[in-house]
């Protein structure tokens, strides 16, 4: 009696909700995988001295920004007046982004690679070394060449300490954001001057073409312009080299994060020399058909010293277009890979068991003529295993089987 009630009882019980039964399954699903990331979290950290490493680097780290702790202050406030140098005080940030996110790729444990990181460290000692070995001798050094040597050495020590407390597995893993670190270095002097230079020249030449293009009358004097009513000069302040270098970085950081092939990488970075003449080329004609054709006074408006902002976000358009082709053509190239792929396994597959079976027969042929019958069962034996069903490997398979001479043996294969 007891029992019926309970099972009476159990019967009235309303049925579930199956959106509350969905629910509670995907919550469960959710839990699970947060389990398994936990896990894995887990056995990574606990494997290989994997907290002891990390704090051994973070200790390495903090040693070493306190050892140089002048040249970074220096850096910031170099960084902060210059109009060059401004984006330095970004690559940190974005360095330790990029890292993040390949974080993940890394090894489950970590090791040490010490004979690898002896060579970023012989670097930054030789830099360092060679820099004071100039002052002493009475080098004079600007501000700009002081913290190129030291804040070099200083990232080629960080490079070193990669390698000998997280292993060259997790450094490969992370390579481009510790490269990137480099750019925290002002590039010496004779470089930007040579820059410069190129950048200047470059864009007086496609300038000078664009405005005959243009039908302006015009004389040309090396870096000067002469044109009815006004004579402008290319000067160095005009070669754009810093929205140049932030393009460039800009390049490296885009093909990092979107382009997978180290070939297209390298079109996309270099095509910024090209896109950064024809910027400044640009803006050497506005100015100067502003000048001609609307007001002399042009020269000295807020777009002549303070339109080089509009002038790189110009320069973006063509840089965007060639990353969207470069980035189409990869993944065209990647499906035309698998398709090719995918084909010649197919081909392979159809092709070479054919192949065989041809030879295995012929050879059977062969050894059945001169008599020796096992290695002429053994090659049938074979056709029989590529092709269970094939008539003529069963028919002389039961012939040899039932003791039969040579009658109704096929003459060829393709008979």
């Amino acid at each position: 009696m007891g029992y019926e009630g309970r099972v009476t009882s159990e019967s009235k019980r309303p049925a579930a909700d199956p959106a509350v039964i969905s629910a509670r399954t995907h919550n469960d699903a959710d839990y699970r995988k947060k389990n398994v990331k936990r896990l894995a979290l887990l056995d990574r950290v606990s494997h290989g001295g994997y907290f002891g490493r990390a704090a051994g680097f973070m200790l390495f780290l903090l040693a070493l920004v306190l050892i140089f702790l002048r040249p970074l202050v220096d850096l910031v406030i170099y960084a902060v007046g210059s109009q060059l140098y401004s984006f330095i005080l970004l690559v940190p940030f974005i360095s330790l982004y990029l890292a993040w996110l390949r974080m993940r790729e890394g090894p489950s444990n970590l090791g040490s690679s010490p004979k690898v990181g002896l060579i970023p460290l012989t670097i930054g000692i030789l830099v360092i070394s060679g820099y004071y070995t100039m002052v002493r001798y009475g080098r004079k050094m600007n501000q700009n060449d002081y913290l190129s040597f030291t804040i070099c050495s200083f990232v080629a020590f960080v490079a070193g300490g990669c390698f000998m407390f997280l292993g060259r597995k997790a450094v490969t893993v992370v390579a481009f954001p510790v490269a990137f670190l480099f750019l925290l270095a002002p590039l010496p002097t004779f470089l930007t001057d040579f820059a410069s230079d190129c950048l200047q020249h470059a864009s007086a030449v496609a300038a000078y073409f664009l405005l005959r293009l243009l039908g302006t009358p015009l004389l040309k004097d090396g870096q000067v312009f002469q044109m009815p009513g006004i004579t402008i000069e290319v000067a160095p302040q005009c070669s754009g080299i810093h929205s140049s270098l932030v393009l460039f970085i800009s390049s490296l950081v885009a093909g990092h994060l979107f382009l997978k092939s180290r070939r297209r990488r390298i079109i996309l970075a270099l095509a910024v020399i090209p896109i950064g003449i024809l910027r400044n080329s640009i803006r050497i004609v506005t100015i100067s058909l502003l000048c001609v054709y609307l007001d002399p006074g042009m020269i000295d408006s807020p777009l002549h010293h303070h339109g080089g902002p509009a002038f790189l976000a110009l320069s973006l358009v063509p840089f965007f277009v060639l990353l969207l082709w470069l980035r189409r053509s990869e993944h065209r190239n990647e499906k035309q890979g698998l398709v090719k792929a995918e084909m010649t396994r197919h081909w392979r597959q159809r092709l070479f068991p054919k192949v065989k079976e041809h030879r295995h027969l012929e050879r059977a042929n062969r050894y059945f003529d001169s008599g020796r019958r096992d290695k002429a069962a053994m090659e049938n034996w074979n056709v029989h295993r590529i092709e269970p069903l094939h008539p003529r490997a069963i028919r002389c398979l039961g012939m040899m089987y039932q003791g039969q001479r040579k009658v109704g043996w096929p003459s060829s294969i393709s008979g």
